[in-house]
């Protein structure tokens, strides 16, 4: 797994980097997993090398911030209220910045989303 050394990154710089970082790396991998695979990793080296404590704390976090796979998946919905062209790229632009606000924990609410929504458009509506 290509990712199996990132929950000791994570322990390492854990004062420095936000709950994002996790929800972020769940996108690209199924988090319960990976624990699985970097602590075997740990396990696997010689005995009292490299104890699981960082293992054991991101398989914490996740548990705490209920963080689950989450991957994205591309949808193949057509339909005539589609937008098209450089509006489909800027509608796409703007859910990508939410959801990066979503996933530092910024924006936790369809309201919250949808005022960054306004925000980043420009548009001003109570």
């Amino acid at each position: 797994m290509a990712h199996h050394l990132k929950p000791g990154q994570l322990y390492d710089e854990r004062d420095r980097v936000g709950d994002g970082a996790i929800r972020r790396l769940a996108r690209r991998c199924e988090p319960d997993l990976l624990y699985r695979v970097a602590k075997a990793d740990c396990l696997g080296r010689r005995p009292g090398v490299f104890e699981p404590v960082a293992m054991e704390w991101f398989r914490e976090r996740v548990r705490q911030l209920d963080v689950r796979c989450a991957r994205r998946r591309r949808s193949s919905r057509g339909g005539t209220s589609s937008p098209s062209g450089g509006a489909r790229a800027e509608v796409g632009r703007i859910l990508r910045a939410v959801y990066e606000k979503q996933l530092d924990g910024a924006v936790t609410t369809l309201e919250e989303a949808q005022a960054e929504a306004r925000r980043i458009l420009g548009v001003y509506r109570p």
